[in-house]
């Protein structure tokens, strides 16, 4: 699965048929790399059955691959809103990645059991261990020790930091042009997430590749808009909105250029289906 050179290859290419059978290439790996990473995620997900009693998710398998358990880490802690790291075992030693949630800070939970590992590292979000297979159930026990201690049953609840409220009317591209002053996003500096209300689906939610959402909007003025939510299959589950229903959208405004062409996209952070709006009190 490792595509460097692949991909080197593609930007270097200078025959159309030979970037056509490297862009296939990378495509084909790229698929099977998400189909790793979702089944580790699945397993990973059955192995915490008794989540209630846990503040932190610690899960492991033998020749998971390396590539991809960072990634799962980050879903798993998404969907359980606990901090995780996944581990693969091979060899007598097991190589892992970690992920937090909301102000959690996973370095110092390591630093708080570092007798245990061969060797660790990172920061506040994000790390990395090398751990003797021996060493995984203490670790899994003083970690939640550890996590009951910081983290109290309040911050298990996720929370969106929402930066400004938006008015539909004022949602266009001159808004996400403005924004731009504020790159580059990352760490230290997240994408802003704005939120509007009284936005209507105009059509039932599109479903693309099985994963994601394309939703049609418009507002009381019958103003257009489209949003994409990345994964909002899983996402949404128990909540899908409806053609016609009411909804207050938190997002992020991006440019979606296609052949040549800009136009407003919204990234869509969460929804709220506005009960009493669609006639429900």
């Amino acid at each position: 699965m490792d595509v460097a050179r692949h991909v080197i290859e593609l930007l270097e290419a200078e025959d159309t048929e030979e970037a056509r059978r490297l862009a296939a290439l990378l495509d084909s790996r790229n698929r099977e790399r998400q189909q790793v990473q979702q089944k580790i995620t699945e397993l990973a997900i059955l192995e915490t059955a008794n989540i209630d009693q846990q503040r932190f998710v610690v899960v492991s398998g033998q020749d998971w691959h390396r590539g991809v358990i960072g990634l799962a880490a980050s879903k798993i802690a998404e969907r359980l809103y606990r901090p995780t790291i996944v581990l693969s075992a091979e060899n007598g030693y097991a190589h892992g990645s970690g992920r937090t949630v909301g102000d959690f800070h996973l370095l110092e939970a390591l630093e708080s059991c570092s007798d245990l590992f061969e060797q660790f590292g990172g920061h506040a979000a994000a790390a990395g261990m090398k751990i003797k297979v021996e060493n995984i159930d203490a670790l899994k026990e003083r970690l939640n020790e550890h996590a009951l201690r910081v983290f109290s049953d309040d911050l298990l609840t996720p929370v969106l930091n929402i930066d400004a409220p938006v008015s539909s009317q004022t949602m266009d591209l001159s808004l996400v042009d403005a924004l731009a002053c504020f790159e580059p996003y990352g760490a230290g500096n997240p994408k802003p997430i704005f939120v509007t209300s009284g936005l209507k689906l105009r059509d039932e939610p599109f479903v693309m590749k099985d994963k994601h959402l394309k939703l049609k909007l418009f507002d009381g003025d019958r103003r257009l808009f489209e949003a994409v939510w990345w994964d909002g299959v899983e996402r949404s589950k128990g909540r899908t909105p409806a053609a016609g229903q009411s909804i207050e959208l938190a997002y992020t405004p991006e440019v979606n250029v296609w052949q040549g062409n800009r136009s407003l996209q919204l990234v869509v952070e969460d929804i709220r289906i506005d009960n009493q709006k669609n006639g429900r009190s």
